[in-house]
């Protein structure tokens, strides 16, 4: 049963939420938050609330695919001039400071910060199972450490925000953190979360212990912190709780949700009117038959050329990740296999996200070995290798790749061509240094300062001597 079955019940916007704006955020109420936290069943409310921040429009509920594969050279948008430009100004490389979409999203991830904060503020006074409190709070640890680690690599430096805020004052003044310490702030939530005595594996789609590995082992590679991240991403695999699936197609099928290649997922839930909108915004403008004829095409997230042709024909997921339709208009285009379903109701489907995957582990893991130093053969050989031989491609050796650029290069294509669509590609090339040159193949000039995105304006209106703009904004 999916952690969406759950999340029907989600606390009103009054007991854990923030207001517009993160220094807005509305003093709690003495009758909806005071009163609330009695007993455990009031805090499996509130968890399901934090997990339910995670699908917000401004997260992974829509927006994130913009800033993380649209932004790269992984897709495009049929139509950049939609909603006067909000979309296609991430593509083009012309976000400016006032942009809503990235004003949304800040929002939503203070949002979910501050429900995180009160959980962890108010769960010590509850008398409850202890085993269980230990879980619930290592859960909301994960998610907060989650939330930064998209922002810090969405903003760079922010306002570090760890407790509960209830009066607006508060947030006035507050600065901008370090990236180090928001990584540190992230190691921390996810070091203290390894103690919470989570399971490595739980059906219904909350946090595991394996989930909590696999993002900190993620955290460290992002910190070029290799030995750290070949240790975490190597418990992983040596708990032997995940593996490939056989069928890359399986990973993918709807009804095979939280499959054993499956770490972390963000569930939706149609029937509940907790369903994702990926369906509709996804596929091609005039694609109807995809979609059942139940809504509208967006045409946003499209496949580019420069990936498919990327693929080689015997490659498995090829099938598996991009297919090709021909629209109302007659014309033919690449959509996202990944994502199709065919909803309810307009931008409400069962298709959920998946955020950490066993296949990422094995790249990162090879990858993390490989910065360490170069090994003509041996073990991240043969991670990255059951990557490809499960899509059906041969192994690569040490004639193939003989030194630890070659190698490095071809863990990066890998993982284009493996995580394609998935919200990996666009953080993968800021990570290793190749973003410019790769958008510059695209046609894009861009300057270093677009690599992070502009801190919203309306933020540094109502925050004038705490926030600061990116330079170059």
């Amino acid at each position: 049963m999916k952690i969406s079955n759950y999340l029907i019940i989600v606390l009103s916007a009054a007991l854990i939420s923030c207001s517009e704006d993160f220094i807005d955020i509305a003093p709690e109420s003495e009758l909806s938050v005071a009163n609330f936290f009695q007993d455990a069943g009031d805090v499996e409310q509130a968890v399901i609330g934090v997990y339910d921040a995670l699908q917000a429009n401004g997260q992974y509920g829509y927006n994130f695919p913009y800033f993380m594969e649209i932004r790269s050279d992984n897709s495009t948008i049929q139509d950049l001039g939609r909603g006067n430009f909000r979309y296609g100004d991430f593509e083009t490389f012309e976000l400016d400071v006032s942009n809503i979409v990235v004003d949304q999203s800040w929002k939503a991830c203070y949002n979910g910060i501050q429900r995180c904060n009160v959980v962890l503020n108010r769960i010590g006074d509850i008398d409850m199972n202890q085993t269980i409190k230990d879980q619930r709070i290592a859960e909301v640890k994960f998610i907060r450490a989650l939330t930064y680690f998209n922002m810090v690599r969405i903003w760079g430096g922010l306002p570090l925000v760890t407790n509960e805020v209830k009066d607006p004052f508060e947030a006035f003044g507050r600065g901008r953190a370090s990236v180090n310490d928001i990584y540190a702030q992230i190691i921390n939530d996810l070091t203290d979360a390894l103690d919470g005595g989570l399971p490595d594996v739980d059906p219904s789609g909350r946090v595991t212990e394996v989930a909590v590995r696999t993002l900190l082992g993620k955290v460290y590679l992002t910190r070029q912190q290799y030995t750290l991240a070949e240790s975490m991403l190597q418990s992983v695999v040596d708990k032997g709780s995940h593996s490939l699936l056989a069928d890359i197609n399986e990973v993918f099928d709807i009804d095979n949700a939280n499959n054993a290649e499956s770490i972390f997922e963000i569930q939706f839930v149609e029937d509940q009117n907790e369903g994702s909108s990926f369906a509709n915004l996804f596929a091609p403008s005039g694609a109807d038959d995809l979609i059942g004829n139940v809504g509208s095409t967006v045409g946003d997230n499209i496949p580019t050329e420069s990936l498919v042709s990327l693929y080689d024909s015997t490659d498995a997921r090829l099938v598996a990740s991009i297919g090709q339709v021909v629209t109302a208009s007659d014309d033919t285009s690449y959509y996202s296999r990944k994502f199709t379903d065919v909803p309810s109701i307009n931008f409400n489907s069962d298709r959920n996200f998946i955020v950490l995957r066993y296949a990422d582990v094995l790249l990162m893991l090879a990858e993390a070995i490989n910065e360490g130093g170069y090994a003509a053969g041996g073990a991240p050989f043969d991670y990255l290798n059951q990557v490809r031989t499960r899509a059906g491609l041969p192994a690569y050796d040490a004639a193939t790749l003989g030194d630890q650029t070659s190698f490095r290069n071809a863990v990066l294509e890998e993982r284009r061509l493996e995580l394609a669509l998935e919200n990996h590609r666009w953080f993968d090339l800021v990570r290793t240094g190749t973003a410019i040159n790769t958008m510059a193949q695209q046609g894009f000039t861009i300057a270093n300062h677009q690599l992070l995105y502009p801190i919203p304006q309306n933020e540094i209106n109502i925050n004038p001597t705490g926030l600061t703009q990116n330079p170059g904004y």
